[in-house]
């Protein structure tokens, strides 16, 4: 697959995201992510991550991880998963800082099933640098 068949590969999965899939497979997909972002990051293109998507004809526009995390957590807004790591380091490394205010200006009080303390040790990491960059 080249770049941007995997590209709209994730763009139509982080749109069907379906949170009760989500439950049953959580740690596949975020491991899908985070290859998914590894792998724009070696390709020299993070900003295909996070960079707005323009949709024709349409002045709304889909940032794919954070639609991802704004979809998983919507029963708990303020639980982390391994997810928002991945839409950190996507943010740092294309250098948008903005994009990432929406999920990195929320308050951390709980955390998703599969999500280790490195996650939350290096999104708050991620996090400390974005708001620096702000």
């Amino acid at each position: 697959m080249n770049p941007e068949q995997i590209t709209k590969f994730m763009i139509e999965l982080s749109s069907k995201f379906d949170e009760k899939q989500m439950h049953y497979a959580s740690h596949k997909f975020y491991l899908l992510a985070a290859s998914y972002a590894d792998y724009l990051i070696a390709i020299g293109r993070p900003i295909c991550g996070v960079k707005p998507l323009q949709v024709s004809f349409r002045p709304t526009r889909i940032l794919r991880l954070q639609l991802a995390i704004q979809r998983h957590g919507r029963t708990q807004p303020d639980a982390v998963c391994p997810l928002h790591r991945e839409f950190a380091k996507l943010c740092l490394k294309a250098q948008c800082y903005p994009n990432a205010l929406n999920i990195i200006s929320q308050p951390i009080t709980n955390l998703r099933s599969n999500t280790g303390a490195m996650d939350v040790i290096v999104y708050n990491y991620y996090r400390g640098l974005l708001f620096t960059g702000l």
